[in-house]
């Protein structure tokens, strides 16, 4: 009775092999989906940037001086402009000489001692930078401190002692000062509108990674074009969300029930042929919907006339007679020990006078003994034969070995995913079971798949 997967068969496994392709496209809008998070995480950066700037850093303040270099000893006004090339020259290795006698412990030192600056020199030397123009003989010193009128009153100091050290130290030279050192009138460090512009990118940047990062890690199914695309299988039925159908109230319940016939085209074309199908439905995991689509599909099948049968094939957590409001006891579990006869098994809806229920009875403490029992087999051979359809809801397959144990009596499989819960590896592994097993899949049931139609699916089951 049951066909294998041919042609199909390694799907399941060249699936679970695959590495997760990086799109951007896809990334840009898992980005672009999480639009709040980057905003909120951009804002949290730069307030932390400016709480801290403002609040917790020291501000400090700077004062200059530059002198102009030249090699020429001279006291003459007139100096600067009788250089020739050669002087520029000597000029220029001069500046990097004079750079390191300003900032030097002798110079520094006097220069606090004029101004009572009671400070370590090793302490403030740090404080003290010099930087030497290349292209020209001008040298800056730049101290840096929390005190603008230290900050100018130590560099003012060092201006006025320096041009007697310089004079001692280098023979032939002479230094002017071009710009003189004045009172700062605002911090020059730290700048707070600077450190908020770099708190608010470390903040993006910092929500992108891990966006980017939460995207390429989640293993979640979120669409039927990547479902196909991954396995190679056909999503015969994509069932919108039942509670964004129910929302939306006032309008035709037509989303949901199309959706439900049209999984029944689909099935009713993969399964040709005369005689009564078995259809077991399942899924990789609990809580992807499979109970609700098999009593869903069996009422669809049973609105064309056909005969329909809906066994509980899963003794394990029962859930069909709650869904559909009839008594679970006695069921199936009791009619396979012999305690009860098919008669007194089975359910009759008056809304749907062609699907009779079997529920699962009392839950027996080896339901896989049960299922692959003659017994079962029995069962199954005499309801193909007063019915059109039976469908099986059974147990998740990544969780026990139920739902494949009847394997040899269904003539294919419905597997159920959905949308944004299921995971790619547990498909996988579920394909690859059922391949091992020699089961057929019929085809991928997409459910809860997003909608922004419909309206509440009257008589049928959530």
């Amino acid at each position: 009775m049951n066909t294998s997967t041919t042609g199909s068969e390694d799907r399941g496994l060249q699936s679970s092999d695959r590495v997760k392709e990086i799109d951007l496209l896809d990334i840009g809008r898992a980005i672009w989906s999480k639009f709040w998070f980057v905003i909120l995480l951009t804002l949290i950066g730069a307030a932390l940037a400016f709480g801290i700037t403002n609040f917790l850093i020291h501000p400090t303040y700077r004062s200059s001086f530059t002198v102009y270099v030249n090699n020429h000893s001279s006291n003459s006004e007139n100096q600067v402009n009788s250089l020739n090339s050669g002087d520029t020259a000597a000029s220029q290795t001069l500046a990097q000489t004079y750079a390191s006698i300003l900032k030097s412990r002798p110079v520094v030192e006097d220069a606090m001692d004029r101004i009572s600056m009671n400070t370590a020199y090793d302490d403030i030397v740090d404080d003290i930078t010099t930087e030497v123009d290349t292209d020209s003989q001008l040298v800056t010193l730049d101290v840096t401190m929390e005190s603008a009128k230290e900050a100018r009153n130590l560099a003012r100091a060092i201006a006025r002692v320096s041009p007697k050290y310089i004079a001692n130290i280098v023979e032939g030279s002479s230094m002017k000062i071009v710009s003189s050192p004045i009172l700062a009138d605002k911090p020059y460090a730290p700048s707070i509108p600077k450190n908020t512009a770099i708190g608010a990118i470390i903040g993006f940047l910092l929500a992108v990674v891990i966006v980017v990062i939460r995207h390429l890690s989640d293993d979640r199914i979120k669409s039927v074009e990547e479902l196909k695309a991954k396995f190679g299988f056909s999503v015969i039925g994509t069932i919108p969300n039942f509670d964004e159908a129910a929302n939306n109230k006032g309008k035709s319940p037509w989303p949901i029930q199309e959706a439900y016939k049209a999984l029944r085209t689909n099935v009713t074309f993969s399964l040709p042929g005369a005689g009564c199908k078995v259809i077991g439905v399942t899924s990789a995991f609990r809580h992807d919907g499979k109970s609700t689509n098999a009593v869903n599909t069996a009422i669809s099948f049973s609105q064309i006339d056909k005969k329909v049968a809906l066994i509980e094939g899963d003794l394990r957590l029962p859930t069909l007679s709650k869904k559909l409001g009839c008594r679970q006891v006695p069921g199936l579990s009791d009619m396979l020990i012999g305690d009860k006869s098919l008669k007194e098994c089975t359910r009759t809806m008056s809304t749907h006078k062609n699907l009779a229920v079997i529920p699962a009875g009392n839950i027996p403490p080896d339901p896989t003994w049960l299922l692959q029992s003659e017994q079962m087999t029995t069962l199954v051979d005499g309801l193909k034969n007063h019915f059109d359809y039976i469908f099986i809801d059974l147990p998740p397959i990544t969780s026990v070995a139920d739902a494949l144990i009847l394997s040899p009596l269904i003539d294919g499989y419905l597997l159920v995913v959905r949308n944004n819960v299921t995971e790619y590896r547990a498909v996988a592994d579920a394909l690859e079971q059922m391949r091992i097993a020699n089961a057929k899949v019929i085809g991928f049931i997409y459910n809860d798949a997003e909608t922004s139609g419909g309206g509440k699916y009257y008589r049928y089951y959530k």
